[in-house]
């Protein structure tokens, strides 16, 4: 429940800041100096920055420049948790809104008896037309032998009346 409102919160940001609109504004804070010579300082604005720019001691644009980095990969960090989060709550979402999900594996279990049911069926039919077959087949070889013998013997008639006349 708490994750679901965290989400629900986090997932709707605002645009984005930009990596330079962020920079800037780091920048901006860590240099805070910076803003107030310029608005002390007299003359134009030019003049405003550059003396501003030659009062301030360091800009320290690597230590600004890793800290914007370290915020975006916070962001990025926090995003990628915010989407892991997301999957897994629509997972369990699905899981416990789906009460299909038990009768839809029962169905698939009796479906699946059924099928083999039916096969064993099929193979006792399978098995019992083979032997049928092979008691065909052996009826068949015996009429071929007795009609084959028959034949030498009308042959050898044949052959011994050739050879009387």
């Amino acid at each position: 429940m708490f994750l679901r409102s965290f989400l629900n919160v986090v997932e709707n940001p605002r645009s984005l800041p930009t990596f330079l609109g962020v920079y800037v504004l780091f920048w901006l804070l860590w240099h805070h100096q910076f803003l107030l010579n310029i608005g002390a300082v007299s003359g134009g604005i030019f003049e405003r920055i550059h003396t501003a720019i030659v009062l301030e001691n360091s800009f320290q644009y690597i230590l600004v420049l890793g800290l914007t980095i370290v915020f975006f990969v916070f962001q990025f960090s926090f995003k990628s948790f915010v989407k892991s989060s997301r999957e897994y709550v629509d997972k369990v979402d699905r899981e416990q809104n789906d009460p299909l999900s038990e009768s839809i594996k029962h169905n698939d279990i009796e479906q699946l008896v059924l099928v083999l049911e039916s096969l064993q069926k099929e193979i006792a039919l399978s098995k019992a037309n083979e032997k049928k077959a092979k008691v065909q087949v052996k009826e068949i070889m015996k009429k071929s032998l007795i009609l084959q013998t028959k034949l030498d013997e009308v042959t050898a008639d044949f052959e011994i009346l050739k050879a009387t006349k």
